[in-house]
């Protein structure tokens, strides 16, 4: 479950995120609401991983929206092409082994929401969606070659290609979606 194939084009990166996005939202559509809303022993709700998805998937769509002029007066550019999404996960390996953590706002923890569990339920899905639904339509602006050639700075990882952080965007959503997974079990 929650398996992804390294992307080897654009459009099985975009396809890719798009199929992993609905097969989440199709597990967790499983869940009761308490189970969505209780934290799974000593870690994170369901709902508390969607809610940090949600917000990294956001902070990367809204990244790609801006304009590439700002990109690279912001973060340059790089001539040297993308790391693969192998190397990319095991960067992102390497930084959870050494203690790297969600902090700030991505962390889920930091802020409740209110209201009741069906509530709370639906805006969580609401937000994944947005977040989604925002990557998708930003993904449809960019060309291989601008993928390759624009950056952005990750807050764990570092300095990445717009394609290094969608890969980055690919696996994290997976891996994720496993620890859910795992934990239920």
């Amino acid at each position: 479950m929650f398996e992804v194939q390294a992307p080897h084009s654009t459009e099985s990166l975009h396809a890719g995120l798009s199929d992993l996005h609905m097969e989440i939202v199709s597990f967790v559509s499983e869940l009761s609401d308490r189970e969505f809303l209780e934290p799974q022993g000593e870690h994170w709700s369901p709902a508390e991983h969607l809610r940090h998805l949600a917000t990294a998937v956001r902070a990367v769509a809204r990244g790609m929206s801006a304009p590439k002029a700002l990109l690279a007066l912001r973060f340059g550019c790089t001539f040297r092409g993308s790391r693969g999404f192998e190397e990319v996960r095991e960067l992102y390996q390497a930084a959870l082994a050494a203690g790297g953590q969600a902090s700030g706002p991505y962390d889920p923890t930091a802020r409740e929401i209110a209201g009741k569990p069906d509530e709370q339920r639906a805006f969580v899905m609401k937000r994944w969606n947005q977040a989604g639904g925002d990557l998708d339509r930003a993904i449809g602006f960019w060309s291989d070659r601008a993928l390759d050639r624009f950056r952005a700075r990750h807050p764990l990882l570092g300095m990445m290609t717009i394609r290094e952080l969608l890969h980055f965007t690919l696996y994290h959503n997976a891996h994720h979606a496993r620890r859910i997974h795992e934990r239920r079990a």
